[in-house]
């Protein structure tokens, strides 16, 4: 095993909201009327509700004001109204420009990391890559020679940055074809942080490394590696049940012994805890004879009790695999 250590337990939840909520707000700001908003939304008013009070709480701060006359946008509401409606329309824009990839067949996708929406993308992303695994997806969140060229620039002439017509056709030494390529790549939000951090003397990886962190792609990843978990693992399980068939018609050894050794027990039992990872379940990594036997005792255990029939199979190989490490290092 080869990840670092962890501890059993849940992890815990990311901090990002949700496009429910998202859609929420933005309904409910339209409407200046949760019943209407619900309404519009196919929602009952209380979940409406609860979803709004979920984004405060994350947010800290009160987005509307609540009477029984009216519900108004609170001087925070205000503020954030924009940005949502823009992460929206962000959001709906790539779905859509996704969905035309996929009707034309294409061999490949590429999707640009843009800093301030890509977290939003990685569900849609992991359900599409799910349903055609035989497409490359390519994310791309690097930045090319001229585009670095460009932003050095902009640190010593600073452009107009107040929407995206303003930075592309205001006077500027940069030419307005490349400030049209630098938004296409970044949208103004990465613009202005990659040309803070190079102000500061941050250098082409450091750059990168930052969008990186604020496109969410290691998110993405994560999304579509726990999103092809089930599916990795459905497909290990039905191989060993057919090479299990075979052996028992087979007069030799050689199918039974592949099928017993420790190096396919341990492959099933590394896809099992992708499964039960990628639901949010932790598993300890440590690599000594006592978190072996332990992870085999709590595994066995889990799979007991009242869980569904993946993942009473996924502990089944976890347990099964945990014992094979403990006798090799007894």
């Amino acid at each position: 095993m080869t990840k670092p250590p962890i501890t059993d337990g849940r992890a815990a939840p990311a901090r990002q909201p949700t496009l429910r909520q998202l859609r929420g707000f933005k309904e409910v700001a339209r409407h200046a009327s949760f019943s209407r908003a619900a309404e519009a939304l196919s929602l009952s008013q209380p979940a409406l509700s609860a979803a709004i009070r979920e984004l405060e709480t994350l947010m800290g701060v009160a987005l509307f004001e609540r009477s029984t006359h009216h519900v108004r946008l609170t001087p925070a509401g205000h503020a954030a109204r924009a940005q949502i409606e823009w992460l929206l329309n962000s959001y709906t824009q790539g779905a859509e420009d996704l969905q035309r990839l996929l009707d034309t067949q294409a061999a490949t996708v590429r999707i640009g990391c843009i800093p301030s929406t890509m977290h939003l993308l990685a569900p849609v992303v992991a359900q599409w890559r799910l349903r055609h695994p035989e497409i490359v997806l390519i994310l791309s969140d690097h930045l090319n020679d001229e585009l670095m060229a460009a932003l050095r620039m902009l640190v010593t002439a600073p452009a107009d940055l107040t929407s995206v017509d303003a930075f592309v056709a205001s006077a500027h030494p940069l030419a307005a074809v490349v400030r049209r390529r630098l938004v296409d790549t970044l949208d103004r939000f990465g613009i202005a942080h990659a040309v803070l951090a190079i102000g500061g003397g941050a250098d082409t990886a450091a750059v990168q490394a930052l969008l990186r962190r604020l496109s969410h792609v290691d998110a993405v990843v994560a999304q579509l590696n726990a999103a092809a978990a089930p599916v990795r693992y459905r497909r290990v399980c039905a191989a060993i049940t057919e090479l299990r068939t075979l052996a028992t018609r087979s007069t030799g050894r050689q199918i039974a012994d592949f099928l017993a050794s420790d190096a396919t027990v341990l492959a099933v039992m590394g896809a099992a805890v992708d499964v039960v990872e990628a639901d949010g379940m932790r598993v300890d990594r440590a690599d000594d004879p006592a978190a072996h036997r332990r992870r085999a005792v709590y595994w066995r255990r889990y799979g007991a009790g009242p869980v569904g029939a993946m993942h009473r199979s996924c502990a089944a190989d976890i347990c099964r695999g945990s014992l094979v490490l403990y006798g090799r290092r007894r």
